[in-house]
């Protein structure tokens, strides 16, 4: 009996390794791209939001301008 560790890897076992390597990286790209898209899109509802609550609600703006995320006062 062959242990495990020791056994030769076949060709078929190494591709399909291989192949599981490239899709986890894809997917690690494609979710960071993602997280991008998502965060763009927020600041853009961000926005959209404070200037409705400004046009309609100017009494409310001042506490929706201390709420406003960080990253998008730089």
């Amino acid at each position: 009996m062959v242990n495990q560790k020791n056994k030769p890897r076949t060709y078929k076992k190494l591709k399909y390794r291989q192949i599981q390597r490239k899709n986890t990286r894809n997917k690690k790209l494609l979710a960071k791209e993602r997280q991008q898209c998502n965060q763009e899109k927020g600041e853009k509802n961000w926005y959209e939001y404070e200037q409705y609550i400004y046009f309609h609600y100017p009494q409310d703006y001042p506490v929706i301008k201390s709420a406003r995320p960080t990253n998008l006062l730089e």
